[in-house]
């Protein structure tokens, strides 16, 4: 259900023990630091008319031009590169990224090119899937499987949402 997942991430905000959104007042195995980090990184999406970057908690008009294009209303900005935030070969995030994208196309989901990347070019690029038509719980089962800390999150407001992981 499209908006299901912004309960749990409104109940974040009320209650700290609870929910996965980002909150510098939630409790999380996340270091402060790292999260913050990820929320400042930029998400690019190269794989489409016109490439564009998200932001956490920023209106995208070219994500809602993609949802009216695609007759979907949400996505996800999901990777496999260094699991855990821990830097691994790069034939292992390949590899990673490769399976990923085979399980997106064994689920019947669109998705499109991009690349996550810290503003200071600190930490190396990491290659991305958008996924468009996603469902929050999907995602998350996804993030998890292949140990990522955190993943974006929109729904049919086109306003991408960090959610932290563990």
């Amino acid at each position: 259900m499209v908006g299901a997942w912004k309960n749990q991430a409104a109940q974040t905000k009320t209650n700290c023990n609870t929910g996965d959104h980002i909150s510098m007042h939630k409790t999380s195995e996340i270091p402060p630091d790292l999260a913050k980090a990820y929320a400042d990184a930029n998400y690019h999406v190269t794989c489409s008319r016109a490439p564009f970057i998200l932001r956490p908690e920023k209106f995208s008009p070219e994500l809602m031009s993609l949802y009216r294009d695609n007759g979907t209303f949400s996505s996800a900005f999901l990777t496999a590169y260094n699991p855990l935030s821990n830097i691994v070969t790069d034939a292992e995030n390949t590899a990673a990224q490769q399976a990923l994208e085979a399980e997106l196309t064994e689920l019947g989901l669109t998705f499109l090119s991009g690349y996550g990347c810290d503003g200071d070019g600190a930490w190396p690029k990491e290659v991305s899937a958008l996924v468009l038509g996603i469902t929050f719980d999907t995602a998350k089962a996804i993030a998890t499987r292949y140990g990522q800390n955190a993943f974006l999150f929109a729904d049919d407001d086109a306003v991408p949402m960090l959610i932290l992981n563990r």
